[in-house]
Order: C-alpha cells, then sequence, then structure tokens
C-alpha cells in the first residue's frame, strides 16, 4: 500500500481511478452488473444443447464470462484497497482492529463452505459432463435420428420402385388410351390402387391436370415446380422437398406421350418430417457440443469461480458495512478509556482558565 501513496501514482488518472474504486455507488453497480452477468452465463451454460451464437459451448458465454470475471477483479481490488487501508491504521487505531476481525469473520463465513461446495462441484460436473457424452447416450441420440431417416428412405425408395413400373404401364398403353380418352381416368384409377398412391395425375409441363384420380384422404394438388420439369426431361423420378409437409410426390416423364408426365402423392405418417428435422438438429447439435467439450467444462468452471468470488466480494463488503456501524462507538470509548489509562483525560472544548 505504501507503493500506492508514492509519488509515481499520484497523478491525476490514478487518483481519480482510486476514488472511483473507493465510491460505494460504483461498486454498488458493478457488483449489479457482475451478478446479473454471472446468472446470464449461468442459464445460458445449464440450457439445452444446440447450435448457434447462445450454446453452450460459444464464445459468446466465454466472452461474457471473461468481461464478468475483469469487474470482478475491480471489485476485488476496491476492497482490497479499504482493507489495506485498515491494516495500515490497525496498530495506531482499535477500531481498525475491530473492523479487520469482522472481514475476517464475514470472509471465513463465506469461504468455508464455497470450499466445500468446491469438492462436490469438481466431482459432480465432471462426472456430469462425462456422463452426457458417454457411448450410452451418443447410441440414443445416433439411433433416434437414424430411424426417423431410415423411414422416410425407405418412402423414397417404395415410390422409385413403384412409380417406374407404374409409368411403363401408362407408356405401354398409350396408343390405347390415346385413342379412347374417356379411359383413362378409369385406367389411371386402377393404377393408382395398386400401387397404394392416394393421388395421381397426368399433367403437361406447365403444370395443368390433364387426368387425375384422388381418393377421400389425398393430399391437395400442389403443381409441380419448374424444375421438377427440367430433371423429369434428363428421365430422372424427381421428388420435391417435402419439408414442412407430411407428403412426398414424385413427377416423372412418360416418354410415348407428347409432353405429359405422371405426378403422384403419397401421404407419410403425421409429424414424421418434424421428427425427423428435430431428430437430425439434435444429433449436429450434440456432435457440435462433444467436439466442444473442454470448453463447456471451461464455462462451467468460471461460472462457479465467479459465484464463489462474487460471495465473497459480498461478504467482505458486509463485514465493512456491519463493523462501520458496530466499531465506531466501541472504538470510541476505546479511545478514551486509553486516555484516562495514560493520564490523558480528554477536557471539554473551550478556552481553558489561565495560571
Amino acid at each position: 500500500m505504501a507503493l500506492l501513496n508514492s509519488p509515481a501514482f499520484l497523478t491525476p488518472a490514478i487518483g481519480w481511478a482510486r476514488r472511483s474504486l473507493e465510491s460505494r455507488l460504483v461498486l454498488g453497480v458493478g457488483y449489479g452488473v457482475a451478478v446479473g452477468l454471472t446468472v446470464l452465463a449461468i442459464i445460458l451454460a445449464a440450457s439445452p444443447p444446440q447450435t448457434g451464437p447462445l450454446g453452450p459451448a460459444s464464445r459468446l458465454i466465454l466472452t461474457l464470462l471473461g468481461l464478468n470475471l475483469v469487474i470482478i477483479l475491480l471489485l476485488m481490488a476496491a476492497v482490497g484497497l479499504r482493507i489495506g487501508e485498515l491494516l495500515r491504521a490497525r496498530t495506531e487505531d482499535a477500531g481498525a482492529r475491530l473492523h479487520v476481525r469482522f472481514v475476517r469473520l464475514f470472509a471465513f463465513a463465506a469461504v468455508a463452505p464455497a470450499a466445500v461446495v468446491f469438492i462436490f462441484y469438481g466431482v459432480l460436473v465432471s462426472r456430469g459432463v462425462e456422463n452426457w457424452f458417454s457411448e450410452r447416450v451418443q447410441t440414443v441420440v445416433e439411433n433416434a435420428a437414424t430411424v426417423f431417416r431410415s423411414y422416410v428412405d425407405e418412402q423414397t425408395r417404395y415410390i422409385v420402385e413403384h412409380v417406374t413400373p407404374m409409368a411403363a404401364d401408362l407408356n405401354r398403353e398409350a396408343g390405347a388410351l390415346q385413342a379412347r380418352p374417356d379411359q383413362v381416368d378409369e385406367y389411371l384409377d386402377a393404377l393408382a390402387s395398386y400401387h397404394a398412391f392416394p393421388a395421381a395425375y397426368l399433367v403437361d409441363r406447365q403444370g395443368r391436370v390433364l387426368a387425375k384420380v384422388e381418393s377421400a384422404d389425398a393430399p391437395p394438388y400442389v403443381p409441380p415446380p419448374r424444375a421438377g420439369f427440367d430433371a423429369a426431361d434428363q428421365g430422372e423420378i424427381y421428388v420435391p422437398d417435402f419439408t414442412g409437409a407430411d407428403v412426398m410426390r414424385a413427377l416423372y416423364k412418360l416418354n410415348a406421350y407428347d409432353e405429359v408426365y405422371l405426378y403422384i402423392a403419397r401421404p407419410l405418417r403425421e409429424g414424421i418430417v418434424a421428427y425427423l428435422r428435430q431428430a437430425e438438429g439434435s444429433l449436429v447439435s450434440y456432435r457440435d457440443v462433444a467436439q466442444n467439450r473442454e470448453r463447456i467444462q471451461t464455462i462451467f468452471a468460471l461460472s462457479y469461480a465467479e459465484t464463489a468470488l462474487l460471495v465473497l466480494v459480498g461478504a467482505v463488503w458486509l463485514g465493512l458495512g456491519a463493523a462501520n456501524a458496530i466499531s465506531a462507538p466501541v472504538a470510541r470509548l476505546v479511545q478514551a478509556a486509553g486516555r484516562v489509562a495514560g493520564g490523558r483525560p480528554g477536557r471539554p472544548r473551550g478556552r481553558g482558565r489561565r495560571s
């Protein structure tokens, strides 16, 4: 502390910084901000695994904790300055000695339980993080995504395997159907029923329906996209993206006709697409978090350390406040008793008698 009182440290900037650290308003605001940042970081770190800027392993949380640690260190410096002043004055001031004792008691009351919790914290958090990434949990997450993906792959394979023979039958009967257009709907209905398609259409390149078959539970008609016709012209079975709808559709060109395409729709199990997206998203998030395991452990460790430091600073600050209220009159009494014991009783203020 003598170093801080040397001429090199008595510049206006250093003096302003020191006065700011000793200001109760600055300390109160800083402590409130530190508590808020700590709570926010703990909530984000304890949230379910997710990707993005607020995921548990994100750099944003580490940055938040780093900024919070700087604020806490400044608070500790402010409290340390006050304690240093008390330590310097305790040899001459009984009130300062009482202050130091109060601070020691409050600090011990805060540190003792924190040390006990730290021991359990090291075991529980380490074991908890290891359990998150155990082989059993990884297998469950991987299998959940695999099951839904396999269901969609199976439905896609079913469509491809049934659209091809259905188109072949339509191409084979092209001459007869073109000679008798009134039988097109009946023949298309028979094929759709055989291949278990609740909706089947013959459309031209503009998406106009030339013939259709729809069962009672058939999904509504949605025109194929332009890219679908381009893909079908290359001989492919075009399956549009079915995100957002539990319906798979397919478009295939009928070579025996002049720009006529077979277009079918097959509903999926309700909600299966949403489950698939959720399972895939969870798998991606889990893998991302697993790659940042050390960062997660660092976040939890910093969160706990900052919480413990805040409790310690708050306890010391509370001890200083309590000591101010209790020790001031006691210190005055001790000082008066000391003067009496030394033969120097206090005199009333005013002009003394002349001899």
